[in-house]
């Protein structure tokens, strides 16, 4: 798809739609542009000025398989994106070709390091738990390291959490949270293989796993963890996708 080029400087204003090249496809227009970086970097893109249509999507890319997105119009003014890992990243932005604007937005600088500030206190205190019945379930699974380790402290197993399970009406809100997860050796590992325990990364495996323990626990809500690349980042899984293409496990049958 033609996409537009320039060279970008981390501090340097710019702004998407002057730069971007635009292309109708369907009943869509398709902005993208690349920015070129003069290394590799390691960073977050800040967003300004986020003046997008409803239905407006924004994807940000580290490479052809890797993406951050879609960022909608509920944003916000300004936010700041998930971490890339790219001497070039390509945005995305789709927006309706019947839309009554078609929006804009800046990218005001990378970011080399963020970290969100919430308030210890950021949710109303004024609710009612009801404690005549059994606590509502959230289950999180963990995968490669640091998502296992992240999610330790909710493991009822007294052997994974060996200071017991610290998931039990989660800051008072309501709701038990349960964790499963693959353990590795070592647990910091980078080329970390299948592992070993619930949840394996194995296809089969994972399968046979994983329902069994969804009808045990009968979550009401389930999040999912991975690792976003290999310096120990992490990413929310924010969709079920049906693949097209898959990749070999470890232990044949190498595919589902």
């Amino acid at each position: 798809m033609p996409t537009a080029q320039i060279d970008y400087f981390s501090d340097s204003p710019l702004n998407f739609i002057q730069n971007a090249q635009s292309i109708l496809h369907a009943d869509v227009i398709v902005y993208r542009l690349t920015l070129s970086l003069d290394k590799l970097q390691s960073g977050y893109l800040k967003i300004t000025n986020w003046q997008v249509p409803e239905g407006a999507k924004l994807f940000i890319f580290n490479d052809n398989s890797s993406y951050t997105g879609p960022y909608l119009n509920r944003k916000g003014d300004e936010f700041v994106s998930g971490k890339f890992i790219s001497d070039a990243i390509t945005l995305e932005y789709v927006v309706s070709a019947n839309a009554l604007f078609f929006g804009n937005f800046i990218i005001e600088k990378i970011l080399p390091e963020y970290k969100a500030s919430v308030s210890a206190s950021s949710y109303d205190g004024d609710y009612k738990v009801i404690y005549a019945r059994e606590r509502p379930k959230i289950m999180v699974t963990g995968y490669w390291p640091p998502t296992n380790e992240m999610v330790r402290h909710f493991s009822q197993d007294p052997i994974l959490s060996p200071e017991g399970w610290q998931g039990e009406n989660w800051e008072g809100l309501g709701y038990d949270v349960l964790s499963f997860f693959p353990e590795f050796n070592p647990a910091d590992c980078n080329d970390c293989g299948q592992g070993y325990g619930n949840l394996e990364v194995d296809y089969q495996d994972f399968s046979q796993d994983y329902w069994p323990i969804v009808e045990d626990v009968q979550p009401v809500g389930i999040i999912t963890f991975s690792r976003g690349f290999n310096d120990m980042s992490w990413e929310l899984e924010n969709r079920l996708v049906n693949r097209t293409n898959w990749y070999d496990d470890y232990t044949a049958p190498f595919l589902p």
